[in-house]
């Protein structure tokens, strides 16, 4: 099955273009990708662009996203016999997973359940699974006719592996293009690439250079980066008043890191004159959107009485909040 699948049945059912955009995957055939209820020995991994999923990746792919696995055969696999369903109509098709015992392989029923059938099982049809890479002409452009936006778009699924395999490298390439062409939430993006070493070799400078770009274009997410950066001193020389500056600008668009980040200098004297009523201000803003860490520091002073009088309710409150 599998020499006919990256073979004869690659061959014949895409062309030379087509097979370019599909990618060699890391194919897992050992036990744990079978059905738990079987004690069956798996198979050595392989490298293939076509391939059959595993139960584990029906249940990824199908169950736990509350889908049915079922489908309907081709006319094709009818008439080459292909069993279906009586009352539904869909078929059983192969899985590569071991069956029941090592003369079996798993496959789903017409019913949506995992069932076993000796190897030699004409009846049911396959279903092939493959990667594609979306950056080959499959996706209708290339990359230098997309826009900003697409190129962002594009490096998001690739970094989320969303209906892609997740490759951060790929990821970094289009949001890095996507940055050069004077997207904000790109530049953004690759400040926290370089800064983490996330598809790109760690660079703390470049970093920097990417969030002053995204802050620059009033980029909530890049002031707030860059106001890390100078409060840390990552990338650039510590520097108090700017981390406050980057905060600020960052805090007046609602953004609850840089509120709760803003209401740590207003406590600590960093940057600014130490204000504990305005470092609670602050952490109010930021806990009321879910910040964890402002609901810490907010049960912190109603704990100790820093900004607010002493109420261990509300300290109890805020600490519960920042635990769930």
């Amino acid at each position: 099955m599998r020499s006919w699948l990256n073979d004869e049945f690659l061959r014949t059912a895409f062309t030379a273009e087509e097979q370019h955009g599909i990618l060699k995957t890391d194919v897992d055939n050992g036990e744990t990708q079978g059905y738990s209820g079987w004690d069956t020995d798996g198979g050595n991994n392989t490298v293939d662009q076509i391939f059959l999923l595993s139960y584990q990746e029906v249940l990824e792919d199908f169950k736990n996203k509350n889908q049915s696995s079922t489908c309907k055969p081709t006319a094709y696999a009818i008439a080459r016999g292909a069993l279906t369903g009586s009352e539904n109509g869909n078929c059983w098709w192969w899985l590569r997973s071991p069956g029941r015992s090592q003369r079996n392989a798993a496959s789903m029923t017409d019913t949506d359940t995992c069932g076993s059938n000796l190897v030699d099982y004409d009846s049911s049809s396959v279903r092939p699974a493959l990667w594609l890479k979306l950056d080959s002409n499959l996706a209708g452009k290339e990359k230098n006719e997309l826009s900003a936006e697409e190129l962002y778009n594009l490096g998001l699924r690739y970094y989320k592996g969303e209906n892609v395999k997740q490759d951060y490298s790929a990821a970094a390439d289009y949001i890095g293009r996507a940055a050069e062409l004077g997207l904000a939430e790109a530049q953004g993006n690759m400040g926290i690439f370089y800064r983490d070493g996330i598809g790109v070799e760690k660079d703390t400078v470049q970093a920097v250079r990417y969030f002053q770009l995204a802050a620059d274009q009033g980029y909530a997410g890049g002031q707030v980066n860059l106001g890390y950066c100078y409060e840390k001193g990552i990338g650039v020389e510590i520097d108090a008043l700017k981390a406050v500056h980057y905060y600020q600008l960052a805090a007046d668009q609602g953004n609850a890191a840089a509120q709760n980040n803003l209401g740590n200098c207003y406590r600590n004297g960093f940057g600014v004159e130490k204000d504990d009523a305005k470092a609670v201000h602050y952490y109010h803003l930021a806990a009321d959107q879910g910040d964890a860490s402002a609901q810490h520091n907010l049960g912190y002073c109603y704990e100790h009485g820093i900004g607010v009088e002493k109420n261990e309710q509300l300290a109890q409150m805020y600490y519960q909040l920042a635990g769930d």
